[in-house]
């Protein structure tokens, strides 16, 4: 399949190279949106299995950063990361973890225009802290106190243009809570936003297991 793309596209005209792009684009928030309704429905009703295991979140950070970077460069934005631990060892579900992290990261990048994204991993006595902070428009007070429910988006001229259903932070509240990791948020119109995420290190020592695969969602 990508060498018939790659085909289309060195034989097809500018105009017709922007088109399939956009089909492209489209067709693939399509599937990303079919993909968080149908985690959040299978969340909501009970049925989400986790597969625990140790999970090194600088590890899960950089493959999130790496997936991202690209979109970042698209729009001219650093995309920086900073870490402040030596051991980054947790226990969680690696998928759900992973879809809040660039969940986060990606509507960071989205609604900043210039600046860019930062994040930070530090520790404090038993927990590990992840902060990502935005230079973007930030969120008003009132769209703050109903950010995580579903269906939830802020009206306003600039983020009307911007596709969606408001689903990216009803489902990294839900990720987060079924992973027992606390989120909170500081935002200022205008300013930018940061989310904080809090992880509780293991105790004792690392059994050493690695977390299973959501084979079905891959």
């Amino acid at each position: 399949m990508e060498y018939i793309e790659a085909e289309f596209r060195d034989q097809a005209s500018p105009e017709v190279q922007a088109m399939f792009d956009a089909l492209h684009d489209s067709g693939a928030r399509i599937v990303h949106t079919i993909h968080e309704i149908l985690d959040l429905s299978t969340i909501e009703a009970g049925g989400f299995e986790l597969y625990p295991g140790e999970i090194h979140l600088k590890q899960l950070i950089d493959q999130v950063v790496r997936e991202l970077r690209l979109r970042a460069d698209q729009k001219g934005l650093y995309l920086d990361v900073e870490y402040g631990v030596r051991d980054d060892r947790i226990q969680g579900d690696a998928y759900s973890l992973e879809q809040a992290l660039v969940n986060l990261v990606d509507n960071a990048i989205k609604y900043t225009e210039e600046g860019g994204v930062t994040l930070q991993l530090s520790e404090h006595r038993s927990e590990l802290i992840l902060s990502i902070q935005d230079t973007g428009i930030g969120m008003s007070k009132t769209y703050q106190r109903r950010m995580w429910e579903s269906f939830s988006q802020e009206s306003t001229g600039y983020t009307k243009k911007f596709q969606g259903v408001g689903l990216g932070l009803a489902l990294v509240k839900r990720y987060c809570d079924l992973n027992q990791v606390d989120i909170d948020v500081f935002s200022q119109k205008g300013v930018g936003s940061t989310f904080t995420l809090t992880f509780k290190k293991p105790r004792g020592k690392s059994e050493g297991k690695q977390p299973k695969h959501h084979e079905d969602r891959e």
